[in-house]
């Protein structure tokens, strides 16, 4: 995830609001089928509601990505 924030700031990518209008994003979705850090933290992060999404954020990375089947921009080019 540092390679990846590091080259979002190399575009002049701010981090002020989350999920706000941002001039680039760089996500990790999935990796080889693994789940991490572990299925317990993935589910939890999973079945998350929104509303309480909207509050907290995970302070490690999480996969895969635990709203990935909520991402139109994900799942439309895996479509053509």
């Amino acid at each position: 995830m540092q390679k990846l924030h590091k080259i979002e700031k190399k575009f002049n990518r701010k981090r002020d609001t989350r999920w706000g209008a941002r001039t680039l994003d760089l996500d990790l979705l999935a990796q080889d089928g693994q789940v991490f850090p572990n299925e317990e933290i993935f589910r939890k992060w999973y079945n998350l509601p929104l509303v309480e999404q909207m509050k907290k954020s995970p302070k490690n990375l999480i996969l895969p990505h635990p709203r990935i089947q909520d991402r139109a921009f994900v799942l439309l080019p895996l479509l053509i």
